[in-house]
């Protein structure tokens, strides 16, 4: 599996792809699906390794794809934290930092008006004029 400088397995985010047709010729020849599911399963990797996107990427590299990888910062996000790494000050993520130049926002559960969906999109959490804890604006 690829790994970042820090030899952290690498996330792969398929929002678009675009194949050539030498790409698509050598993507009919990649294991099935299936199989790559069950081999990351016995390799005691978690799930999350197991969904269509890190197959994409761990084809692309296993079957040498010639492919380019865009900067991180088309990919910041903003959601939610669920689970046990809630912190009780903030359940929300925001991995926008100065080379962010999109922001994914992923952050469903109530309903949200237009001031706020401006905020979150294009504020520092910071400025924002709504108080928020564990997913839901008061």
């Amino acid at each position: 599996m690829p790994r970042d400088d820090d030899g952290h397995l690498k996330v792969y985010n398929a929002g678009v792809v675009i194949f050539s047709n030498k790409g698509m010729r050598k993507a009919r020849d990649w294991m099935s699906f299936q199989r790559y599911i069950n081999l990351m399963k016995s390799r005691g990797l978690q799930r999350f390794y197991t969904v269509d996107q890190n197959y994409f990427h761990a084809m692309m590299f296993v079957n040498d794809i010639d492919f380019v990888e865009m900067n991180n910062g088309w990919n910041s996000q903003i959601h939610y934290i669920r689970g046990p790494l809630v912190d009780t000050n903030s359940n929300i993520n925001d991995e926008r930092d100065d080379d962010t130049k999109f922001v994914h926002v992923q952050m469903s559960g109530h309903k949200w008006n237009e001031k706020h969906l401006y905020e979150i999109t294009n504020l520092p959490k910071s400025e924002w004029t709504f108080e928020y804890n564990r997913g839901k604006s008061k």
